[in-house]
């Protein structure tokens, strides 16, 4: 009798281990998946953005060669803002091309949040500062801007560095962009690398090279 009575119990802890140790934990990565699922879904369509600075008092400030700083609204942005060591206040940077009529484009390395796809490329500085709440200037004050912008365009096309590997060359991020097009000039130029090895954007305010000329939200 006493054999036949262990055997339920047996059967019920078996039943009770498999429960928390294998369906309760799928059941809570499946609510954690649906919960990130549903808030990335709100954080990308139906979330209320701040309206973008306004680029017209920049505009007639802007040279080619200048870089132009954002502070981005996106999930990407508030990381890179944050672990600023300093100057919080950026997340993004980019390279003024000023075109003779006085129309601003800018150059830069950015991959798309939800495909992972990017490059160096140009687009007009109104889309530029579109999902930011902030712009900001700064000027080379040592090297020749003519001479950085060119620098700069010749790596137009290279591919986003999704792996922000500063030492390989191979795909670029948009610190990475400012960095090569500097050393392209002058051999010797370096900027200040964050953690894990990866140039912040506050690093494109060095006073060695820059010099902040202008600040917009």
């Amino acid at each position: 009798m006493e054999e036949c009575s262990e055997k339920p119990k047996q059967k019920k802890l078996w039943q009770r281990s498999f429960f928390y140790w294998l369906i309760l934990p799928l059941a809570i990565l499946l609510l954690a998946g649906l919960a990130l699922t549903g808030y990335l879904y709100w954080f990308f369509n139906y979330r209320k953005l701040p309206p973008p600075p306004d680029v017209e008092p920049i505009r007639a400030q802007l040279q080619t060669g200048d870089i132009v700083l954002r502070s981005g609204v996106g999930l990407w942005s508030e990381l890179f803002r944050n672990n600023n060591e300093h100057d919080k206040r950026f997340s993004h940077v980019g390279v003024a091309l000023v075109e003779p009529d006085g129309e601003c484009f800018v150059i830069h390395a950015e991959a798309n949040d939800t495909t992972g796809s990017g490059t160096v490329y140009v687009m007009p500085l109104a889309d530029y500062v579109r999902d930011s709440d902030g712009i900001g200037i700064a000027r080379l004050h040592t090297l020749d801007p003519a001479k950085f912008a060119a620098a700069v365009r010749k790596y137009e096309g290279t591919a986003f560095d999704w792996k922000f590997d500063a030492d390989d060359h191979s795909s670029i991020y948009c610190t990475e962009l400012v960095e090569l097009a500097l050393q392209d000039i002058a051999p010797d130029a370096s900027l200040k690398r964050g953690g894990y090895g990866i140039i912040m954007p506050e690093s494109c305010l060095d006073q060695r090279y820059f010099t902040e000329i202008a600040i917009q939200k």
